[in-house]
């Protein structure tokens, strides 16, 4: 995963968890460019703007809930890897998103920069 060109599109409502997430992401790669979205809807209208290399999503956000979010971003954006952030552990939830295409499964709470590095770099 070279830093020059990795774009992370993280959609994530709670400005503390976005914070810690982006923390994460540039503890290991400082010039790694995260665009930060807190509602489902206005992340997908960015993927037009600027195509991610990875997807970080909350699976509750204002206007998404659960399988749904996960769902809506396969269908907008089936070639761009995706990493679910929930807050909390759903394996049955895991399963089912892992199972139809996601590449991994992260809980916020205890993630850490290694965690979140391997995933991102298995998932691209």
């Amino acid at each position: 995963m070279s830093d020059e060109s990795t774009h992370v599109l993280l959609i994530e409502d709670n400005p503390g968890d976005a914070d810690l997430v982006r923390l994460r992401l540039v503890e290991s790669r400082p010039s790694i460019e995260v665009s930060c979205f807190n509602r489902l809807s206005a992340g997908l209208s960015s993927l037009s703007e600027k195509p991610p290399s990875v997807i970080l999503l909350d699976l509750n956000l204002p206007d998404s809930h659960g399988a749904e979010t996960f769902r809506k971003v396969l269908e907008k954006a089936p070639d761009v890897p995706i990493v679910i952030l929930p807050g909390q552990d759903d394996e049955a939830l895991a399963m089912k998103a892992l199972h139809q295409g996601v590449q991994d499964y992260l809980v916020k709470g205890s993630i850490t920069r290694g965690e979140l590095d391997r995933a991102m770099r298995y998932a691209m």
